[in-house]
C-alpha cells in the first residue's frame, strides 16, 4: 500500500514528538491576537493492488482492507480528504480562549445521519471556549479533542494512516446492532468520533523544576462530534503527563514525556437473535512515552480496550454485499463485551531540517477473550515528511 499527501496548514512546523497537545489545543499563547483564521486543505493519492477475497462466502469479491475509507470504491483514490477553516483567539487579556473549526472533504467525519456520504457535506468539529481565570485550573466547554494519547490527540498526523489500535479501538464508531442478524448491513449511525466529544474539562499544566506536568478531567456525552447520536450516561476521561524538557521551546522543543489516560462510559446496543437492547461498558486506557532530542525522535504507546469492540465486516468484504450463493448479506459486527490490546513504536530522524524520515511498527490483538474472535493485525510503515514552506508539506508512506 502506497500513499502520498500534501498536508494542510495546521500540520505545518513538523510533527514534533514531545508537544503538550492538550495545552496547545485549548490555550492561546501570550500575545496571541483576538482573532486568527487558518484555511487548510490536503490532497491525497493512495493505491493498493486491490486484491480480492481469496476464500469464504464472498470469495472473489472486494476485500475492504484493500480499499479506502470512507467509500471503499476501488483500490486507488485521488481525493481531497479534508478542507477546512479554523478560527481561534485570546480574549479579555487571556482570561478566555476560543476555537472553532468547520471541515469538508472525503473522510469519515462527514458521514450523515443515515450512515452514508453526501457529495458535499460540511460539519463543525471544534467549537469550544476555555476559561483561564482559575489558579492551577482551566475550564473548557463545548466540542473539542478528548484528552487521549499522543497519536489520537495530535492534530499533526505523522503517517497517512493511523495505527490499527488507534483507528479501530480509540476512534469510536457508532452502531445500532451487534450485526448478528443476516440481511442487516448494520451501517454506522453517523460520523466517527474524530477523537472528540462534547463536554466540560478541568485541566492545567504546571512546572516543577525542569519537569512540566499536565492533568485533565473531562466529562463528556460520549457521542463524538454529533450530539444526535444515542448516548447512555456520561463518559469520564482522565489524563496525566510529565515531561522532562531538555531545551528549545515552542513546537520544536526537546524532551522526554511520559503519560497515561483513560476513558470510561457505557453504550446501548441491540444484541443476539432477538436484538434486545442492553447496556455495555466501553473502556479505553493507555500509557505512552515520547522522546525528542536533536534530529532523533522516538515514541511508543500501549492501549487496552474493553467492551464495544469494533470487529469489522462479515467475511472482510464491503457491508451490503450479497454472498456468492445469495444467502448472506455482509454487515458490520460489534463484540459488545470483548477485549483488545495493542500498541506501536515510532522512530524518526531528520537528516536535514525540512525532512524527517520515519519507521513505525504497530500491532492490534482484537477480540482476545475468545479464540473464535481473536484477530491479530500487524503493520510496518515507512514514511517521510518534507516541509516545503511553513504552510505546505508533502507526506509519503
Amino acid at each position: 500500500m502506497l500513499g502520498y499527501a500534501a498536508a494542510p496548514v495546521e500540520a505545518a512546523d513538523g510533527p514534533a514528538k514531545t508537544q503538550n497537545w492538550l495545552m496547545m489545543d485549548a490555550v492561546e499563547p501570550e500575545g496571541a491576537p483576538k482573532f486568527s483564521a487558518t484555511v487548510s486543505a490536503s490532497l491525497e493519492y493512495q493505491t493498493t493492488q486491490d486484491t480480492p477475497l481469496l476464500a469464504g462466502p464472498w470469495s472473489g469479491q472486494p476485500d475492504q482492507f484493500n480499499r479506502f475509507a470512507p467509500r471503499y470504491g476501488d483500490g486507488a483514490v485521488l481525493r481531497i480528504p479534508q478542507a477546512g477553516v479554523a478560527v481561534h483567539g485570546r480574549l479579555m487579556d487571556g482570561a478566555l480562549s476560543y476555537r472553532a473549526t468547520l471541515l469538508a472533504g472525503d473522510n469519515q467525519l462527514l458521514r450523515n445521519e443515515r450512515g452514508y456520504y453526501d457529495d458535499l457535506y460540511i460539519r463543525p468539529i471544534d467549537a469550544s471556549v476555555t476559561v483561564n481565570a482559575f489558579p492551577q485550573g482551566r475550564l473548557r466547554l463545548g466540542l473539542f479533542r478528548q484528552p487521549l494519547g499522543d497519536e489520537a490527540a495530535s492534530p499533526r498526523q505523522r503517517f497517512i494512516w493511523r495505527t490499527h489500535v488507534t483507528q479501530q479501538m480509540v476512534q469510536e464508531r457508532y452502531f445500532r446492532s451487534d450485526g448478528s442478524v443476516n440481511g442487516d448491513p448494520n451501517l454506522d449511525l453517523g460520523p466517527v468520533s474524530g477523537f472528540r466529544d462534547i463536554g466540560v474539562q478541568l485541566f492545567d499544566a504546571f512546572q516543577t523544576g525542569a519537569w512540566e506536568h499536565t492533568y485533565a478531567l473531562m466529562l463528556g456525552l460520549g457521542t463524538g462530534i454529533d450530539p444526535t447520536l444515542p448516548q447512555t450516561g456520561i463518559d469520564t476521561y482522565l489524563y496525566w503527563s510529565s515531561e522532562r524538557i531538555f531545551g528549545r521551546t515552542g513546537r520544536n522543543r526537546d524532551g522526554l514525556k511520559l503519560y497515561a489516560w483513560g476513558q470510561f462510559g457505557t453504550r446501548s446496543l441491540q444484541v443476539g437473535p432477538l436484538q434486545t437492547t442492553q447496556e455495555f461498558d466501553r473502556r479505553r486506557a493507555g500509557i505512552g512515552a515520547s522522546l525528542r532530542n536533536g534530529r532523533w525522535s522516538l515514541s511508543s504507546e500501549w492501549i487496552v480496550a474493553r467492551g464495544m469492540i469494533y470487529h469489522g465486516p462479515d467475511g472482510g468484504t464491503i457491508p451490503g454485499r450479497l454472498s456468492n450463493d445469495g444467502t448472506l448479506v455482509a454487515g458490520y459486527n460489534v463484540l459488545p463485551d470483548s477485549e483488545s490490546d495493542g500498541g506501536y513504536v515510532d522512530l524518526g530522524y531528520r537528516p536535514i531540517e525540512p525532512l524527517e524520515l520515519m519507521i513505525r511498527y504497530d500491532v492490534l490483538n482484537r477480540g482476545t477473550d475468545d479464540p473464535n474472535t481473536t484477530v491479530r493485525f500487524q503493520g510496518l510503515s515507512l514514511g517521510g515528511i518534507y516541509r516545503i514552506t511553513p504552510a505546505l508539506q508533502v507526506m509519503a508512506g
